[in-house]
């Protein structure tokens, strides 16, 4: 049987569908979200790399552990942390920029700030600067650049690669706890506000009279938004059920009514079927389209109702729904799987659907850091209170009455000494979740939130306005009972809050035990080795490119920018060969490390009217003469540094 055009065009289509993936039993599916990060600028590990990578690899190992031993002097080595008089962060920037750290921007933490909101295992912390010496910015970087910097600039955050922290199960009260959320934020969202009255004069009582009015006018309020909130929940029941009767019997109508009936009746309908407890029917589409900002740092509002800082053209998040949005080269997307987006959204879902979801076993997803490094200087302690000078010369002066050396042990002798400064502080982590990266920071105080304070404060506030209305009776017992469930309620809600502040502590300090990776020498080590590696992944990587594109008659121009000093980001170029269009990118001083190896050479373009320089390959056979070469000299200038050391 002969198909037709079109059906042979309906088949072909078909078969370019990709089938969806099969939802594993007892996983329902989640609407995922996309988070736009900045790409990662360190390589992996190349798959297929040259025949001269392993002898690339050595010898960059080599260089590396060379630029090692000159950091880190051997006495230092054997230490954990690294001594006061230390001062390679220039060198120790420069290396962290070859191993692929990124700096942390107020991008990055306006991200974290939005990620934490919606976050399953969240810690109730904000950093604090106490203790960090405001200096090491302009120390790290050679400028003042605290403005510039998230923190005021006292912690210096890098961070490389992304991973992803899973965790599976039913998750009943996780999930309770953000429809009771959800569900007061709705209500605070439509109740009418009502005008605040104003404050009662100022009257001649006492401070304990006003306390008292003050929360007697609190519950006031307390009273009538619960009774708004209880009203507008029942108006919206009644009203979706009205929809609900009112689309039932369209649906009854159109069934009863001709073809071409229903048609027209599907115009007026698809907002009713739209309609739900939760969505309004002219509900638009979810999808954000690629708006810039007005300003560079206005703040917008987040799919998880915070804000966070929109410092380029995309937004932190992107929906499915958006997937087929091109995003810019510079920047890629994570998978993020949250409670809200494993619940049945409430402004596109019906209640009934809440059920399965809420006692299912769901699977969350959240973005974290693969590396994370925490940079800074605590301050100096203050000096010593300096003994007047008028009391010195007095202690001069009848020294010899006094003991010996009673001068010096008093600290009489001569000017208080300034403190000696404190030594640079270094922490890697590994795999923090993004949400949760201030857990790591030297200094972070817990926040309490309202939900805390409901918490702990409920049963207080009932016990002592119960010991409060007995004060009514004039019995002597009454009021020493009165008196004893005062104590006994003020008591228990000074131990509720210690006992909270415990709490949290021993779960930051186990967070930052599970996390840490190495600290002080330990970091300068394995940033060293690290940036070894990259730079010899890079510069295999920049040889295969000029094997493949350059054949003595087409060269590569190098007109790539210079690293950024204020950003101090890994700066990625892009290589130019003329003839071909697509460029490949590559770092700008992967150049550099083969000229130096002598595998690349650079010389003046035969036009008199072009100074650009261009770079051409060796043969094979000099190019593993070069790397020889250079190995017998490193070989050479080990023993020399070995034969001078003896």
């Amino acid at each position: 049987m002969a198909l037709s055009p079109a059906s042979l065009a309906a088949l072909a289509a078909l078969a370019t569908l990709t089938p969806r993936p099969p939802t594993p039993r007892g996983h329902p599916r989640a609407l995922a979200s996309r988070i736009v990060v900045p790409r990662e600028t360190a390589l992996p590990h190349p798959a297929h790399p040259s025949r001269y990578w392993p002898r690339l690899q050595r010898v960059f190992a080599a260089e590396a552990e060379d630029r090692l031993r000159s950091m880190l002097p051997p006495d230092v080595c054997a230490a954990d942390e690294l001594p006061a008089e230390w001062s390679e962060d220039a060198r120790l920037r420069e290396e962290l920029e070859a191993a692929g750290f990124t700096p942390f921007t107020s991008r990055d933490r306006a991200l974290s700030l939005a990620l934490n909101v919606g976050y399953l295992f969240r810690l109730s912390i904000e950093p604090s600067l106490v203790g960090m010496d405001d200096g090491l910015a302009g120390r790290f970087y050679g400028e003042d650049a605290s403005e510039k910097l998230p923190l005021e600039g006292r912690v210096l955050l890098f961070h490389r690669g992304y991973g992803t922290e899973n965790a599976t199960g039913r998750l009943v009260l996780p999930k309770l706890d953000y429809l009771q959320e959800s569900t007061r934020a709705a209500a605070a969202r439509l109740s009418p506000r009502r005008p605040t009255p104003p404050p009662p004069p100022r009257a001649q009582a006492a401070v304990v009279q006003r306390s008292v009015g003050g929360l007697a006018a609190a519950i006031g309020q307390l009273e009538r938004a619960l009774a708004d909130m209880l009203t507008l929940c029942l108006r919206q029941w009644q009203r979706a059920n009205r929809r609900s009767a009112r689309a039932i019997s369209r649906w009854a109508a159109r069934l009863a009514a001709p073809p071409t009936s229903r048609r027209q009746a599907a115009r007026t309908s698809a907002p009713l079927l739209r309609a739900s407890l939760f969505l309004p029917a002219n509900r638009t589409s979810r999808v954000r389209s690629r708006r810039r900002a007005s300003s560079v740092r206005s703040l917008v509002r987040g799919r998880y109702g915070a804000a966070f800082s929109q410092e380029d053209a995309l937004a932190p998040f992107v929906f499915n729904s958006s997937a087929h949005l091109s995003v810019d080269e510079d920047f890629q997307l994570i998978d993020r799987v949250a409670i809200r987006d494993v619940l049945a959204d409430p402004e596109r879902s019906r209640l009934r659907d809440f059920a399965p979801q809420l006692f299912s076993v769901s699977e969350l997803v959240e973005p974290s850091y693969g590396e994370l490094l925490v940079v800074w200087l605590p301050s100096p302690p203050p000096p010593k209170r300096t003994i007047p000078r008028s009391i010195r010369r007095f202690a001069e002066a009848i020294e010899h009455f006094l003991p010996n050396d009673w001068c010096l042990a008093n600290d009489l002798a001569g000017e208080a000494t300034p403190p000696p400064p404190r030594p640079l502080q270094l922490r890697l982590f590994s795999d923090v979740p993004i949400a949760n990266f201030e857990g790591i920071l030297p200094g972070k105080r817990l926040v309490f939130r309202p939900a805390d304070a409901l918490r702990l404060d409920l049963i207080s506030l009932l016990s002592f306005a119960s010991a409060v209305a007995t004060q009514r009776y004039t019995d002597l017992r009454v009021d020493i009972i009165a008196l004893v469930s005062i104590v006994a309620v003020t008591v228990r809600s000074i131990l509720a809050y210690r006992n909270a502040l415990t709490r949290y502590d021993l779960l930051v300090n186990r967070f930052i035990t599970s996390k840490l990776t190495a600290r002080g020498v330990g970091v300068v080590q394995y940033i060293a080795r690290e940036a070894g590696i990259q730079r010899a992944r890079r510069a295999d990587y920049a040889l295969r490119e000029l094997e493949r594109r350059s054949d003595g008659r087409r060269a590569l121009l190098a007109d790539a920018p210079a690293p950024s000093e204020q950003s101090g980001a890994n700066t990625i170029m892009d290589m130019e060969v003329q003839g071909i269009e697509s460029s490949p990118k590559l770092h700008k001083h992967s150049l550099d490390d083969l000229m130096r190896l002598g595998i690349v050479r650079k010389r003046p373009i035969d036009n008199s009217m072009d100074d650009s320089p261009e770079f051409e390959v060796s043969a094979p056979g000099d190019i593993d003469t070069a790397i020889d070469a250079h190995w017998r000299r490193l070989l050479m200038s080990k023993a020399d540094v070995r034969r001078n050391s003896n």
